[in-house]
């Protein structure tokens, strides 16, 4: 990868096809959820993933909801994402997230939206500069939905911002900080267009 995702690293000693084993089994996931909302995959899915694969997840996020997913990438052992979208008719306005798992140069099994080298990129930093982030429930979603969002449109209005934002649920802050956050990324050159992509 370049650059481009949001990471979240756990460091697992073991080897990565065994990781991959727990990735790729949905059975597995709640397990692996990092936010404490997969409850548990929907009846009459695949337990075990491969490219095109759909699956349902129940999840709790104060509220009973479901999640609808389908693998559009996998390497056996390698690499596997699912693309995530909120079940029923909402699903075509609410989700779109890409969940990517790979094994790296390093040996690692996990997402990333880190640079190789380990340096935040310029939203990230934004983000940092501005305290839009509290309890980092929502900045992965929203440092992912950005990223590609200033890649299509590098120089947003507010409004446009906001509307980006209205997909996403923040539980601890007015936006503020977030919006923000954004304005000053969209006017840093690796973000503008002037220079690589974060």
């Amino acid at each position: 990868m370049t650059g481009t995702d949001v990471s979240v690293e756990r460091v697992i000693k073991a080897p990565a096809a065994s990781i991959f084993a727990v990735v790729a089994d949905v059975s597995r996931h709640p397990e692996i959820d990092g936010s404490g909302t997969v409850v548990k995959p929907k009846d009459g899915g695949p337990q075990h993933l491969t490219m095109g694969s759909t699956f349902g997840m129940s999840m709790k996020m104060g509220i009973p909801y479901s999640m609808s997913n389908t693998v559009i990438e996998f390497e056996q052992d390698r690499r596997i994402a699912w693309q995530t979208v909120l079940a029923g008719p909402l699903g075509r306005f609410i989700g779109g997230r890409i969940w990517r798992y790979q094994d790296g140069a390093t040996g690692r099994l996990g997402p990333t939206l880190a640079a190789a080298d380990g340096k935040l990129n310029a939203l990230q930093q934004a983000f940092r500069n501005n305290h839009a982030l509290q309890c980092g429930f929502c900045t992965p979603g929203i440092l992912m939905s950005f990223t590609d969002f200033l890649a299509r449109n590098p120089h947003p209005s507010e409004a446009e911002i906001r509307e980006v934002l209205s997909g996403h649920l923040c539980r601890c802050t007015g936006y503020a900080g977030i919006v923000a956050a954004i304005k000053e990324a969209a006017s840093a050159p690796a973000i503008a267009g002037e220079g690589d992509r974060p």
